[in-house]
């Protein structure tokens, strides 16, 4: 599912439409991606380790030289991060607009290029709460809402036929070649 990240990078293409505009798109996302790391990082570990693990990811040749190449990575790379401070922030806090957000960014992740598995990564960071808390019915109306929330938005995805007959063909179910003899 590359829509997102095409329209993302489309974006782009409104102010300029040059090759160079379409790679710059990835290189803003370094902004995002240092802000969710940093404050993911304060939270769990403290100024010191949140200042320096910004400081290494920002001073990453293979991320800056990756993120230049203008693959559609880099977006799925973002949310991944977003994620990660959201989920730590809902099985702190268990807020519903912490789960919210984690649910829209969930549905987002799902029209890029790794992001459909990201929910399984996650998961039992919004499970641990319900097992940890007395407040139960509480924990579980919050996890409704996050699901709800992802599956609403994950609809025109799930019902777009052409999507699943291309990606159908690439399993182990559909023989890519004629025959026994397979490449």
């Amino acid at each position: 599912h590359y829509i997102l990240s095409s329209m993302y990078q489309a974006l782009f293409l409104l102010v300029n439409p040059s090759q160079i505009f379409w790679k710059l798109s990835n290189i803003f996302l370094i902004i995002p991606i240092t802000y969710f790391i940093f404050i993911f990082t304060r939270i769990l570990f403290g100024n010191h380790v949140a200042l320096l693990s910004t400081l290494l990811l920002q001073s990453s040749f293979f991320i800056s030289n990756y993120f230049k190449i203008g693959y559609i990575n880099p977006q799925a790379f973002a949310l991944y991060i977003a994620l990660w401070y959201y989920s730590l922030l809902f099985y702190k806090f268990q807020r519903a607009r912490d789960g919210v957000v984690a649910g829209v960014l969930f549905a987002l992740s799902f029209y890029t290029y790794i992001g459909p598995i990201f929910p399984l990564f996650f998961f039992p960071y919004f499970l641990i709460p319900f097992f940890s808390s007395e407040r139960k019915l509480v924990v579980i109306k919050k996890l409704a809402l996050t699901g709800a929330v992802y599956l609403f938005l994950l609809i025109p995805g799930l019902t777009e036929m052409s999507l699943w007959g291309g990606a159908s063909t690439k399993t182990v179910f559909f023989r890519e070649y004629e025959g026994n003899m397979q490449i």
